[in-house]
Order: structure tokens, then C-alpha cells, then sequence
């Protein structure tokens, strides 16, 4: 799952603050934007500064199960 996150000193009420007031939702879910086909991720508008989170729980849980390897910006 993953989590829009609302930033900056001016966040958007149109696309930006109600993509957060969703709170997590399923990988594939196309936020509101700017943009005709909405967006996967920040940005939803040319001025965005927003970002995302994933629930960590769920990461831990998939990593555990060999689903994927966490990389913490190290070499190989």
C-alpha cells in the first residue's frame, strides 16, 4: 500500500490534500492530479512538492516472504 503525503507551504486543495485524506490505498491507485489520467505518484500538478509513503508493515512482511529485497542505498 502507499500514502500520499502532503508538502509544502502551500499544498494544493484541489488534487494534494484530498489524495492525503485517503490515507493508504493498493499500489496501482491513480491519484487526482492536474493531469486528464490522474498520476501513480507525486506530482499532481506543476507546482507540486508532495510525496509518498509505503506501509511498512506490508513492505516487511513481503521482504520477509522473498517478494522483493530491501536496498538501503548501499553497493551490491
Amino acid at each position: 500500500k502507499k500514502a500520499w503525503r502532503t508538502l509544502g507551504a502551500n499544498p494544493c486543495a484541489e488534487y494534494c490534500i484530498p489524495n492525503e485524506k485517503m490515507g493508504f490505498v493498493p499500489i496501482d491507485h491513480v491519484y487526482l492530479a492536474s493531469y486528464p489520467e490522474g498520476v501513480l505518484q507525486p506530482q499532481a500538478h506543476s507546482h507540486c512538492e508532495c510525496d509518498e509513503i509505503f506501509d511498512k508493515v506490508e513492505l516487511m512482511s513481503l521482504a520477509k516472504k522473498g517478494k522483493f529485497k530491501l536496498w538501503s542505498g548501499g553497493g551490491d
